[in-house]
């Protein structure tokens, strides 16, 4: 779980810092949203971008992180391979302990994610003509990879019927 709570708390401390970072260099108008060759199309005030950007991560963290105390108190609620096996007594703690991990890297791999767009918003915010380039494509491209793979390892290996329970 260390590796997990290390990415998770990565991503809290990178999307803190480019907020207050750009709290510190935005313009009073900020491109808040970019068309496909990475140009600003529409803007939004500086106080409304920041709270914005700070609650959407605010959601993330809520909704990823308060999914593991109901998948604790609810087991059911878990969709995941092999659930017969998974959802017996004797599974169950270290079915929750998977499932707490997989969501604080996912909120962790999420946070980056904002913390990558809160950046490239916030510079392009300094240039007269506001653009962020093919990097919004590159980043949304590598958050989808790592997610991807991080998938298909759960699907395929992560959640495969315990050593214990093919006896």
């Amino acid at each position: 779980m260390g590796t997990a709570r290390a990415a998770f708390a990565v991503g809290v401390v990178a999307v803190v810092g480019v907020l207050v970072w750009s709290a510190a260099v935005l313009p009073e108008q900020v491109p808040r949203l970019f068309d496909a060759d990475g140009s600003a199309t529409a803007y939004a005030s500086r106080g409304v971008w920041l709270a914005g950007m700070a609650g959407t991560a605010a959601v993330v963290v809520a909704v990823l992180l308060g999914a593991v105390p109901a998948v604790r108190r609810w087991p059911r609620l878990a969709n995941v391979p092999n659930a017969g096996v998974w959802r017996r007594p004797e599974h169950r703690e270290q079915l929750v302990r998977l499932l707490t991990e997989d969501m604080l890297l996912l909120a962790g791999a999420a946070l980056l994610l904002l913390a990558g767009v809160c950046a490239l918003s916030a510079s392009a915010a300094q240039q007269a003509e506001p653009t962020i380039g093919p990097w919004g494509w590159l980043l949304s491209a590598v958050f989808a990879a790592v997610v991807v793979a991080r998938v298909v390892w759960m699907l395929t290996r992560r959640y495969a019927v315990p050593e214990d329970a093919r006896r």
